[in-house]
């Protein structure tokens, strides 16, 4: 950061350098600061599109997300609109609860890009939300068709299986994460609980 630092002193008019110092700060945790540097680099540059986008991303880490909203709409003005922007914006959607809307938002992605992973797991979350645990475990099974080797997706549909009991098929999942990430502590901590729940004691124990 300082070196950063240094330099927007040295050359303020620099807008690649406060997007630099922007994306140093937002690494270290600092997204108030970050979104300040990234301020700065749109008043040099109000077309610099990487600045807003990484501003969106900041807004979203303090939980503005109707900034961050504005900021996504912002940036598909200056640059042609693209799944993984549109599933941002879904995801800003579904953490303030309004769900057609982020559903919206995940189909317009898809419409771009039907194989995006992230935008299948924003329905998915959407469907689990409203209790909708056949479309649910659909969207899940879809991404994980697409990333196979990701074990967040293994969890999410391991997670539907277990809440609606079908613990032998949710266990196959479970071990199949442990497979690609043995240490792994949240999958070992969810597939013990599966199996609590199946009221098999004493495998969750081991």
């Amino acid at each position: 950061v300082g070196a950063f630092q240094q330099f927007v002193d040295d050359h303020p008019y620099s807008c690649p350098g406060w997007y630099n110092l922007g994306n140093a700060l937002q690494r270290t945790g600092a997204h108030a600061k970050a979104i300040e540097a990234y301020d700065f680099a749109l008043v040099i540059d109000d077309g610099f599109s990487p600045a807003l986008l990484q501003k969106a991303s900041a807004l979203t880490m303090v939980e503005d997300y109707d900034q961050a909203l504005e900021c996504y709409s912002e940036s598909m003005l200056l640059d042609a609109p693209q799944a993984n922007i549109f599933t941002l914006m879904g995801e800003c959607k579904e953490r303030v609860g309004h769900l057609s809307e982020a559903e919206e938002y995940y189909l317009n992605a898809l419409e771009l890009d039907g194989d995006f992973a992230d935008a299948h797991v924003g329905l998915g979350v959407v469907a689990e939300m409203r209790e909708d645990w056949t479309g649910s475990m659909k969207h899940f099974e879809r991404a994980m068709a697409l990333e196979p080797e990701n074990v967040e997706y293994h969890i999410l549909l391991g997670g539907i299986l277990k809440k609606i009991g079908m613990h032998d098929e949710a266990d196959l999942i479970y071990a199949n994460a442990l497979r690609l990430e043995p240490d792994n502590l949240e999958v070992h901590l969810e597939a013990a609980e599966n199996l609590q729940a199946n009221e098999r004691h004493e495998e969750a124990l081991g």
